[in-house]
């Protein structure tokens, strides 16, 4: 029988077996796995001018048994599976991303035609792509979340899918600092320890939050075991590729496939952080597990993984052809390929160096460190994650490394540093670390450091040190004066010297995420005013409850102001 004519309309609404079958994780064409005697449905998938679109039809039954994955990348072809009634959901590939364009009831019965035609009316004229038609990002176009009764402006609310909804219970209502483990591994993947030791060991070690990242499973966050009323215990997971590296996906709505192109790859990362969750470059200089992805926009980038001199280098030699490739003037052009190219470094020191340039070309992304602990030998925050959340849940967590108030330490019992700046200098402190200053205008960029006495502070920009200082007490804040005078990033760290034996001249104890030097629209009605070229807004909710380093509170011994070379 004639399986239906779609235009704009669908045959029928998702049934809920089916909804729960397009759940599950998909994997590559599943058409060789189905029983026979199988049935072909012919399949053409045009826009309303009739050219034809790449497309991935899925096949849904009910009763439990597997989807049928087809790829169609000339728009038409056919799909086989046994006789029965399926739900239909046709992908339309838009630069390599699939977005889901219509849902229907198709039924295959023996003897009978079958033909799927699909018309697509969005992208079919103009400069607008398919994805301009999918307003909450969630590879879904807006007209079939109307049709199937989901709510286009939630990206948390797909057709056929139901997200994790992860629990979110507020431990402290008191906003400020918090410490925790953003890596480690269980029994699921190649930690030795069950769900339960891991998260009493990490409540032993007075942690605030705790990640348990196995590789390319959930496993962990659906134990039973899973749960603290001391802990924030972000549900986590180690997305990994054995070819293109690995990021930690944070409370993340389902499970991804790794094996996917990058464009798919790129746009599930935007779904991933439309639905709430982060999603974080893991360990990009590791060799062996270098970042070859290349996505745009992480959340957080792990600067830091074990200890800052123990990991050998990465090399040149271990990138593909198409990231350590060079340009004209024989200059290398990706970020990784500069960082592998950086000798006399740790693979920590080389991934400093992969952020330095991957926020200067204008990623904003926190930094983050992790201990990998797979045992009760590596000690958890070893190196530590620091964040400034409103509050101590999974939520406030959440949102402060999403904003980027984050800083990172050697450990436990490492220096505290805090970052901060006061636009125009005019005694007010206006932002701390993710927050921006204005290009063209002095601002006081100010590290508060406690516990380095003897180390070494430095201010970078862009990755390059502006101005750095001996550390002449155990409460000591060092600021600058400096004028931007194009975009950059700002960040500070705190150096010693070695110790033991490593890869690198210098260890490091702690860094901060940057301060964003950006450019600001300015209203000519206000500029004019008594109220002065721009206004700027502290980022801060109560300074006074935030910013721990006030120099007033200090001797004039303990702080150090100097003017800085100008960063134009």
């Amino acid at each position: 029988m004639l399986c239906g004519i779609a235009s704009v309309l669908v045959a029928a609404l998702v049934s809920p077996v089916a909804a729960a079958q397009l759940r599950q994780p998909q994997t590559a064409d599943m058409a060789k796995s189905v029983q026979e005697p199988a049935i072909e449905c012919a399949v053409t998938v045009k826009t309303i001018l009739g050219s034809p679109i790449p497309a991935r039809i899925l096949l849904i039954p009910g009763g439990g048994a597997s989807t049928v994955q087809t790829e169609l990348p000339e728009g038409a072809g056919r799909v086989s599976a046994p006789a029965g009634t399926y739900t239909a959901a046709v992908y339309a590939y838009d630069a390599g991303v699939p977005i889901l364009v219509e849902v229907q009831s198709l039924t295959l019965s023996a003897g009978a035609a079958a033909e799927l035609n699909i018309s697509v009316l969005e992208g079919s004229s103009g400069n607008r792509s398919l994805s301009a038609f999918d307003g909450d990002f969630d590879l879904a176009l807006d007209r079939v979340e109307l049709e199937q009764g989901t709510d286009p402006g939630n990206p948390r609310s797909v057709p056929a899918e139901t997200p994790i909804e992860w629990p979110s219970p507020i431990l402290d209502s008191k906003g400020g600092w918090y410490r925790g483990e953003l890596h480690a591994y269980s029994s699921y993947g190649p930690g030795s320890e069950k769900v339960g030791q891991l998260i009493r060991r990490a409540e032993a070690a007075d942690l605030d939050f705790l990640a348990i990242t196995d590789p390319n499973t959930l496993a962990a966050a659906r134990d039973p075991e899973f749960q603290s009323s001391k802990l924030v215990l972000i549900p986590a997971m180690e997305w990994q590729h054995p070819a293109l590296g690995s990021a930690l996906l944070y409370a993340p709505p389902a499970i991804p496939s790794a094996e996917i192109a990058q464009a798919e790859a790129q746009a599930l990362a935007l779904k991933l952080q439309a639905q709430g969750g982060i999603f974080a470059v893991a360990h990009p200089t590791l060799s062996g597990r270098v970042w070859q992805w290349g996505l745009n926009y992480p959340n957080a980038i792990e600067v830091w993984f074990g200890e800052w001199r123990a990991t050998p280098p990465m090399e040149l030699s271990g990138l593909s052809e198409i990231w350590a490739r060079r340009d004209a003037k024989n200059q290398l052009v990706n970020s990784i390929a500069v960082a592998a190219a950086t000798k006399l470094l740790s693979a920590n020191g080389q991934a400093a160096v992969y952020y330095d340039r991957e926020t200067a070309r204008g990623v904003h992304a926190s930094m983050i460190a992790g201990s990998g602990s797979t045992g009760k030998k590596q000690r958890l925050g070893s190196p530590m994650t620091y964040v400034w959340a409103r509050e101590k849940s999974l939520t406030g967590i959440l949102e402060g490394i999403r904003i980027g108030r984050t800083f990172v330490t050697a450990g436990p019992d490492a220096p505290f540093i805090e970052f901060m700046a006061d636009i125009m200098a005019d005694e007010s402190t206006d932002v701390g670390s993710g927050g921006m200053v204005p290009i063209n205008v002095e601002s006081l960029f100010s590290v508060g450091v406690e516990g380095a006495k003897g180390g070494r502070v430095e201010i970078l920009f862009n990755g390059y040190p502006v101005r750095s200082h001996v550390i002449t007490h155990e409460r000591f804040m060092y600021s600058i004066l400096d004028t931007p005078g194009t975009v950059g990033v700002y960040r500070a760290r705190v150096l010693t010297s070695p110790k033991e034996k490593g890869y690198g001249p210098a260890e490091v104890l702690a860094m901060s995420s940057p301060i964003y030097a950006q450019s600001f629209y300015v209203d000519p009605a206000k500029s004019a005013s008594n109220a002065g070229w721009i206004d700027v807004e502290s980022t801060w909710e109560d300074p006074s409850t935030v910013v721990v380093f006030d120099p007033s509170t200090l001797d004039p011994s303990q702080v150090i102001t100097l003017d800085a070379p100008s960063t134009r």
